[in-house]
């Protein structure tokens, strides 16, 4: 069951998958590594060294880097996306759910990210908000974007339902 709540234009779904939303949004913001390699590659604190491929460094696939790598498939894989930037790609296997994707390899301001200027309906985790989480809600208002946060905890879904509602 998805629990929502809608504060302006923006929404606070809880939801065990974002894969399986009713909705259909423009784009979802996809929080991955610079690789854009699904969950192959661990995420690593900016100017780490990054190591190769390795079988037991996999994140499980409830990332959503690894729930849209499963589903839509390594399409991406080609592509690069420096730290603290965004690139937009389509959406693959997820058309009926998904325009496009923007991975975004962390930390970045979700929605300054770089997605289509006609996205009006977004999908997007908790990612690399932290205590800016109202610098991406301002912007969205500014937009006049839905943007939809989505959440798999009951406590996150709490906690962001009345920051919004602030």
């Amino acid at each position: 069951m998805i629990q929502q709540r809608l504060i302006l234009q923006f929404r606070v779904l809880h939801t065990p998958n974002i894969l399986s939303l009713p909705n259909r949004y423009d784009a979802l913001i996809v929080p991955t590594n610079k690789y854009l390699v699904g969950c192959r590659l661990p995420y690593i604190t900016k100017g780490a060294t990054y190591p190769s491929h390795h079988p037991t460094k996999l994140y499980p696939i409830q990332s959503v880097d690894g729930s849209v790598h499963a589903e839509a498939g390594p399409h991406s894989e080609n592509v690069k996306c420096p730290t603290g930037s965004a690139v937009v790609t389509p959406s693959f296997g997820l058309e009926k759910r998904f325009s496009v994707l923007v991975h975004t390899a962390v930390p970045i301001d979700a929605v300054r990210a770089k997605f289509p200027t006609d996205a009006l309906k977004i999908a997007t985790v908790l990612i690399g908000s932290g205590s800016q989480v109202y610098r991406i809600l301002l912007e969205a208002k500014r937009r006049n974007v839905q943007l939809d946060f989505i959440v798999r905890d009951e406590s996150q879904f709490e906690l962001m339902s009345e920051m919004i509602a602030i």
